[in-house]
């Protein structure tokens, strides 16, 4: 389910981004969006952020919530990540494995692997199995689109 401004999880969600990245810069962009990938049928969020702080050549930071208690906790945190992200059938630790775009900085594009294991995913995407396609049945998430980032706050 995609996330609007008015979504009453959006402003709870950014709070939990900004305490695991630091401080937001006030023109920062975000697409949030919704889906059960913890395998609980609980939504988790994954957030891609676009700011001043968390963007360099190769990406951007994508921050992967999970609900927990009367917030939310990190599960992930991810540097260099270019849009889309997709979910995959596949799983490992009952966690749905991500599918996320690489590139930039002198790296040939490409679509990475994401594994959870050891309660989190892995934080740098660019170091992870390169996908020669996308898996049957993968569904896409954030789509890598301009209309998909809105102000963050």
């Amino acid at each position: 389910m995609a996330a609007t401004p008015a979504d009453p999880r959006r402003t709870e969600v950014i709070d939990a981004v900004a305490r695991a990245l630091g401080d937001l810069d006030p023109s920062a962009r975000a697409a949030v969006r919704y889906a059960d990938i913890g395998g609980d049928e609980r939504d988790e969020a994954l957030v891609y952020v676009a700011d001043l702080g968390h963007c360099g050549s190769g990406g951007c930071a994508l921050v992967i919530l999970t609900p927990s208690g009367r917030g939310w906790r990190s599960v992930g945190q991810t540097s260099v990540t270019q849009l889309p992200v997709h979910r995959l059938r596949t799983s490992r630790e009952g966690w749905n494995d991500l599918a996320v775009g690489v590139g930039g900085g002198g790296r040939e594009a490409g679509t990475a692997l994401l594994r959870f294991t050891g309660g989190q995913y892995p934080s740098n995407p660019t170091v992870q199995p390169i996908l020669n396609r996308l898996p049957e049945g993968a569904r896409e998430l954030i789509p890598d689109s301009p209309d998909a980032l809105t102000p963050a706050r």
